[in-house]
């Protein structure tokens, strides 16, 4: 019986060390996402006392089911990024690169419905974004270039019914918009 408890002692004690490997020369440990801290001068992710370069996960309080995954390099998100709903069912998926959002960006309702996809670029909106009702008719399709709206844009109401179908031009909207016609632009001149 002593033994055991000796052992058992032992193996507690190697679980809560965090895991350590190399990726590319750097050293890449797993840890608790609880363990770190936020440098307040620079936003920085810290773990004992330097820069963070790995994963931190966050389990819910079963200890079984992950609530939130984060990939940092060097104190910076970089990599995956996804969190859960209590029920287990994704909530959050997307991609960093020095701490800025890159690529494609998923949102989904707690019943496990898609509620968004959203591209970006360099951490700003950048692309195609779409966003649906909870029961998963299409809400709205907008088209952004370095986060402003440039191109058609159109949004539907929960019966279905286009709501807005307009274009956007260097900041001016062209089109359906509500209830209200905008002007018609041909080669960004307003026709009458």
């Amino acid at each position: 019986m002593k033994y055991f408890k000796i052992l058992l002692f032992i193996l507690s004690c190697i679980a809560c060390k965090p895991s350590n490997q190399k990726k590319d020369g750097v050293k890449f440990s797993t840890v608790s996402y609880d363990s770190l801290v936020k440098n307040t001068t620079n936003g920085l992710m810290m773990y004992n006392g330097t820069l963070f370069t790995g994963v931190a996960k966050l389990y819910a309080d079963d200890s079984r089911s992950l609530k939130y995954f984060v990939t940092y390099q060097a104190g910076l998100k970089n990599g995956t990024c996804k969190r859960w709903y209590d029920n287990g069912n994704i909530n959050y998926e997307t991609q960093y690169i020095k701490g800025r959002k890159q690529g494609l960006t998923k949102i989904w309702y707690k019943n496990g419905q898609l509620q968004s996809e959203s591209t970006y670029y360099k951490g700003v909106l950048h692309g195609k974004e779409q966003v649906w009702y909870p029961t998963g008719e299409l809400q709205k399709e907008r088209n952004l270039v370095y986060g402003q709206e440039q191109g058609m844009q159109k949004a539907w109401r929960k019966n279905g019914k286009l709501y807005a179908n307009y274009e956007a031009v260097n900041g001016r909207i062209f089109g359906l918009l509500g209830a209200n016609m905008c002007y018609e632009v041909e080669n960004e001149k307003v026709k009458k």
